[in-house]
């Protein structure tokens, strides 16, 4: 219970850690002190901080709420039916301090709502949210509690004081929260299509005197829910038939049958349940659902299937009897009613072919299923076998002299041609000689500008004293 848990865990009275029955004079006091700190962590604690329901948030916006929605009536009328008239204990597992039965019980209720928010089981635990409207109702019932909020506000010497038609009005609104959160959980049965919750739901409220309020929203919200799912599938449809083909419009058609069967049925006959035999509201229910059956029996129409537009038009009609759509819908259903006929004759004579080899296969088939019987040793079965393999012997072996008796023959072998390649006599190149002028002399010759001598023995070398030449040794 995220919400209540939050007004509890803010209340004004808790901020300045006071109960619910403080004076004008008490709450001044306590907000005066409180502004002295400068620091909101260096604020004491108070025996009324309620620690379990977390850190009490005292900054300086804080303490001026607290102290401004004290000071309205209205708001302060509603600030104290949410807290404690007794000191509260320091955890859940402690019990409130003794007191009167009225302000006891009062803190039984608040404990009961911090313990469900912390185990976060708003949605399951039904026993436990049927015992708190229970005593919720009580005390929006009781003179008692009445008697008390009258008291508190008269002892207070506030200002602006609350009027007893005011306090009555937030006494009779007390279980409104809770009710008002159960409604929100019921989105989620929606969507995964389960109803128990909701019914369940139903047998709670209407179990308590001043729940008939959440009645009526939880009856708007599921009305609203099964419209809304209603248009959904009458706008697919038409998306489908915008596409101009038959195969998407009798998709589309189909699962819409299929959600108004599986969803909006079922919702519709447990929203009439709770109509309380009021005929205008079961024909506003009635109405988008014999809508969308009409539609899907036309979209069945256009694709020619008219055995199941009679199929959709007749559990149409059955949803219609009684109110202003019936004369429509029945007319719908007799006009198709001949067409779905015409279509059974048809689809009558045209026998199914059937295939000669279906009884063979069938037959296979069940062969293939059975499980193979072990071979027993018979004398028919091994003479066939040693036939099979004398046969088999017999051709290997005719096979094989074969091949012997043709390897004496040799194949001839091809020969290619052979190639011949013309011949052609070319000129033969003789290259030009260099004659390299020289003059020679009895003892060398002038080449290049150096002198080559010839030595006894035949050997050319450099004349001594040419640039070059290796001197002569000494003599």
């Amino acid at each position: 219970m995220p919400d209540l848990a939050q007004n509890l865990a803010r209340n004004a009275f808790r901020i300045l850690g006071l109960t619910a029955d403080a004076s004008q004079s008490q709450i001044d006091s306590a907000a005066r002190m409180m502004r002295l700190f400068a620091n909101p962590n260096d604020i004491p604690s108070t025996p009324n901080d309620a620690p379990f329901l977390g850190m009490v948030p005292r900054k300086s916006t804080d303490i001026e709420n607290a102290a401004a929605r004290l000071a309205q009536p209205e708001s302060r009328v509603v600030e104290r039916l949410w807290w404690f008239y007794i000191t509260p204990p320091q955890n859940l597992n402690a019990r409130p301090a003794a007191g009167a039965a009225i302000p006891a019980r009062h803190a039984a209720v608040l404990l009961k709502i911090a313990e469900l928010d912390r185990q976060r089981n708003l949605y399951t635990d039904f026993d436990s949210l049927a015992l708190l409207l229970k005593n919720l109702d009580f005390l929006a019932n009781s003179n008692d509690f009445t008697a008390l909020l009258l008291e508190a506000e008269t002892k207070g010497d506030f200002e602006k004081a609350a009027t007893p038609d005011e306090i009555l009005s937030a006494q009779i609104d007390l279980p409104n929260p809770i009710t008002d959160l159960l409604i929100d959980s019921i989105d989620r049965p929606l969507q995964n299509g389960s109803l128990v919750p909701i019914e369940k739901l139903f047998t709670l409220l209407d179990a308590h005197t001043h729940s008939s309020q959440g009645t009526d929203k939880l009856f708007t919200r599921l009305e609203s829910h099964l419209a809304r799912t209603c248009a959904d599938c009458h706008d697919q449809i038409e998306r489908a038939w915008a596409l101009k083909k038959i195969d998407p419009l009798k998709a589309a058609a189909r699962q819409a049958a299929n959600t108004a069967d599986a969803s909006c049925q079922p919702l519709l006959q447990l929203l009439l349940k709770h109509t309380r035999d009021d005929p205008v509201a079961a024909d506003r229910l009635k109405g988008p659902l014999i809508s969308l059956l009409n539609y899907i029996a036309r979209a069945y129409d256009a694709c020619y299937d008219y055995i199941t537009a009679e199929t959709v038009l007749e559990k149409s009609l059955a949803i219609a009897r009684g109110t202003p759509m019936e004369s429509a819908t029945s007319n719908r259903l007799a006009w198709v009613k001949p067409e779905a006929e015409k279509q059974r004759a048809k689809f009558a004579q045209q026998k199914p072919p059937v295939s000669r080899e279906l009884p063979h296969i069938q037959t296979v088939q069940a062969q293939s299923r059975r499980k193979p019987t072990p071979v027993i040793n018979s004398g028919g079965s091994r003479t066939w076998l040693w036939i099979a393999i004398v046969a088999g012997a017999a051709i290997l072996r005719a096979l094989t002299i074969s091949h012997t008796n043709n390897s004496n023959y040799s194949t001839p072998q091809y020969t290619p041609p052979p190639i011949t390649i013309p011949k052609f006599d070319l000129p033969k190149y003789d290259p030009p000689q260099v004659v390299i002028p020289r003059t020679e002399s009895p003892k060398g010759f002038d080449y290049n500008g150096q002198h080559y001598a010839i030595d006894k023995d035949g050997h050319i070398h450099l004349a001594p004293g040419t640039p070059g030449s290796v001197p002569e040794p000494p003599r």
